[in-house]
């Protein structure tokens, strides 16, 4: 299934325009509502989807509050659409306990004719999809730690940003019993501090300064924020609050969820924790919170989580498919954590995990970027020949063709030359995101990947960031973000995106419409 995200506001006239690919497995919009500048809590209102095609038939066959994720609703198109490359309008309207109706979230949606090439051996009849379920939920872990410190409102605000569906962080107890927001037992690490955050008071930790972590030397005026700011940032971008409790007294428990519950409704947020007792007591507190155990993936633990109603996040190198499913069959999802590579990533979602935590990786998700884009299209012979790695280029055609018929490339090289499309990009800064798609064909030997590649004074360089594909003997699609993680200036220093693969081997493979988006954030 195809998913695009839109964010969307309630009684505002300007209509965005939303393009979604239409997909034979299925495609969904899933619309998140904001009223004025907050998210709007959709419990228990009701939604209803206006946009009919020019035939009169419904343009969604579904319509439906997400009912684990604040605000969202989810559209699903329709499999009999005719409407293509056309505006069709579509109204969202809200409808409060007693029926009357709050208002109205409109915007354009256009759909592009799925593309039909003309020589029928090259028609992609069954396209499989090299991305993640849409079920996926990925989670900031302690906020969006690679781009700002973890654990602060600015790693919280980014994860926003960026499109996340829940953002994590860590609670500890200060000595006048308010809740902070820490990951280490002392301060010495990320403060100017030193000690436990417990044996000072609210007022004492808020003199510190943050002074570690990713980026701190742009954003030297951050502070140790409150559980009660991490919330207010959950809630302004529908975030859901994954919160793991620390060190706290267990008397503390029933006061925490007291202080969740003021945010909003219990069931949008998770508890996690280390220790059995805390989840224990949490859920003997409340039947309606979600809560998740950081335990070892064994069948003992997830039979807790299953009497409990609790689910289970384990480390990412615990996971197996026999135990996902186990846990599965027994009503109990899975959280892999810390996961920040792309392949890794795709082994999970193989495996059937729901959650993934991760410091840098993104899947399909909407941004709040600058709205500066810079776009490239690949769809004449020219595109790709002048990317093709110099190394292909000096065998000549015998190691590539070009195919005008549906205008793909054919790369069959010997085990002398990397395969690949080596793309240079302009400069950039960190915390911009590259967009690669493409639909490729593995005939034989490696796996096609794609990922950007990072070029420093033009000579050291590594593969920041890759995923890979799968399909053999069958077309396949790919469609992936990356964050870059470096500023470049787009001379001597860079970035490449790579498409195919970058081993010395016998690799043969093809591709076709290549597309690649940056959007400055």
């Amino acid at each position: 299934m195809y998913k695009k995200y839109v964010r969307l506001k309630l009684n505002e006239s300007k209509k965005p325009i939303c393009r979604i690919r239409y997909d034979e497995y299925g495609s969904q919009v899933e619309v998140k509502l904001f009223s004025e500048e907050e998210v709007l809590d959709l419990s228990g209102y009701r939604v209803k989807v206006c946009a009919n095609q020019t035939n009169g038939k419904s343009v969604f066959n579904r319509c439906e509050v997400v009912s684990n994720k604040v605000g969202s609703v989810s559209l699903n198109l329709t499999n009999y659409l005719s409407d293509f490359d056309v505006r069709i309008p579509c109204e969202i309207m809200v409808y409060g306990p007693d029926e009357e109706c709050l208002g109205t979230a409109s915007f354009y949606l256009v759909v592009p004719h799925p593309l039909a090439l003309d020589d029928q051996e090259m028609r992609v009849t069954d396209v499989k999809k090299s991305t993640l379920s849409p079920k996926i939920r990925m989670i900031a872990h302690r906020g969006l730690s690679s781009l700002a410190p973890e654990n602060t409102l600015l790693a919280y605000e980014l994860a926003g940003k960026y499109g996340y569906y829940g953002a994590e962080c860590d609670i500890h107890e200060t000595k006048d019993g308010e809740f902070v927001l820490l990951h280490d037992d002392t301060l010495e690490r990320m403060t100017n501090g030193s000690g436990k955050p417990e044996h000072y008071s609210l007022d004492e930790l808020k003199e510190l300064i943050i002074n570690g972590g990713n980026q701190v030397k742009k954003y030297p005026h951050l502070r140790i924020p409150t559980l009660e700011e991490y919330l207010a940032v959950c809630k302004k971008w529908g975030l859901v609050p994954v919160i793991e409790i620390k060190e706290i007294e267990p008397k503390s428990v029933a006061r925490l969820l007291e202080v969740v519950a003021q945010w909003g409704s219990l069931q949008y947020v998770v508890i996690i924790s280390f220790s059995k007792e805390i989840v224990t007591e949490v859920r003997k507190l409340n039947h309606q919170i979600n809560i998740q155990w950081l335990a070892e993936m064994t069948i003992e633990n997830i039979d807790y989580c299953a009497r409990y109603d609790m689910d289970i996040d384990c480390y990412k190198k615990q996971v197996s498919k026999e135990m996902v499913d186990y846990a599965h069959s027994k009503g109990v999802l899975v959280n892999a954590w810390t996961v920040d590579h792309g392949e890794e990533m795709q082994n999970l979602v193989d495996m059937g995990v729901d959650c993934i935590s991760t410091n840098v990786l993104l899947y399909n998700q909407a941004l709040q970027s600058s709205g500066k884009v810079k776009s490239y299209l690949f769809d004449h012979r020219v595109n790709y020949v002048t990317c093709i790695h110099s190394s292909i280029d000096n065998q000549g055609e015998n190691e590539w063709m070009w195919r005008e018929t549906g205008r793909i490339l054919e790369i069959r090289g010997n085990h002398e030359a990397k395969k690949m499309l080596q793309i240079k990009l302009p400069g950039l800064n960190v915390g911009d995101v590259v967009s690669i798609s493409f639909f490729y064909r593995n005939i034989s030997g490696d796996e096609v990947r794609a990922g950007l590649e990072y070029i420093e004074m033009d000579e050291a360089s590594t593969i920041e960031r890759s995923i890979k594909t799968k399909a053999i003997n069958d077309w396949g699609y790919v469609d992936c973000q990356f964050i870059v993680m470096n500023q470049v200036s787009g001379n001597k220093d860079y970035y490449n995106v790579l498409i195919g693969s970058w081993s010395m081997s016998n690799s043969h493979f093809m591709l076709r419409d290549v597309r690649i988006k940056i959007e400055y954030m």
